[in-house]
């Protein structure tokens, strides 16, 4: 793809995108809801403990529409949530988390996971939307991580074989984290990354920010850059197309709009 072609493909991202976020914050700002997506719910929410008969699964599937994400660590299995808006079913060693109403005022329900320390799935797939997500302390052989609007904290996750994380639109951020084979897809919005990427990495960003901070070290690592519109550094550098690295980690980085930063 030549250099025009590829200035043409980003502005019309970025015209495409400008587009879709305005008809959804008119259509959010209608019901009042744009400012809770990005800043702190201050409601008290009332939750129940939701009852499960199993201790030992070996996956976790979450899908949320509107409600804030909670997921931490603890001694035992417990989810806590008002549970009209949300149904929890156990199905061959799969726990399975879903949004069934999903009106307007979800905004303002929470579901709380707690799994129990050091615990190990097989896999775990998880599907937000206009809610604020926090993710602690998951250990997973495979995450399929699906990302919508509001601020995402990641924090503690370990993926020993296959992570796929999309974002959507809005604040990024994920710290001390040990991923495997990444596919990372950044949508709108800022994305703060600090980690240890293991096998093959893919990072695609679309318009905003990126910060990448490599805790094992940038020469650990082998870079291959196809640039966009904006700018990619490494190392405080900026660089170009091409191969930069002689580590035996492989980082396949696609940019896109914006600034992408690697340390």
């Amino acid at each position: 793809m030549s250099q025009a072609q590829r200035i043409i493909k980003y502005f019309s991202i970025c015209l495409a995108v400008s587009l879709i976020v305005g008809i959804f914050s008119l259509i959010f700002d209608g019901f009042g809801m744009i400012g809770n997506l990005f800043t702190d719910n201050k409601k008290d929410i009332d939750l129940e403990n939701i009852e499960l008969s199993d201790d030992n699964y070996k996956s976790l599937e979450i899908e949320l529409a509107l409600s804030e994400l909670v997921i931490v660590d603890g001694k035992n299995f417990k989810i806590e949530s008002n549970k009209k808006f949300v149904n929890v079913k156990e199905k061959d060693g799969i726990l399975i988390i879903e949004e069934k109403n999903r009106k307007i005022n979800n905004n303002a329900n929470k579901v709380i996971v707690t799994v129990p320390k050091k615990y190990n799935f097989s896999d775990v797939s998880i599907k937000t939307g206009a809610g604020k997500v926090s993710i602690n302390n998951i250990n997973t052989n495979e995450l399929d991580l699906e990302l919508g609007a509001g601020k995402v904290n990641v924090a503690g996750v370990n993926v020993s074989r296959e992570t796929d994380i999309e974002g959507g639109v809005g604040k990024v951020k994920i710290s001390d984290c040990d991923f495997n084979n990444l596919n990372l897809g950044i949508g709108v919005g800022d994305a703060d990354i600090e980690g240890i990427f293991m096998g093959y990495t893919n990072v695609e960003t679309g318009i905003g920010n990126v910060k990448i901070k490599l805790l094992d070290g940038v020469n650990d690592y082998k870079f291959s850059i196809e640039k966009g519109i904006g700018s990619i550094y490494v190392n405080n550098e900026e660089v170009d197309n091409g191969v930069y690295g002689n580590g035996s980690k492989r980082i396949f980085i696609d940019g896109g709009v914006g600034s992408i930063k690697i340390s």
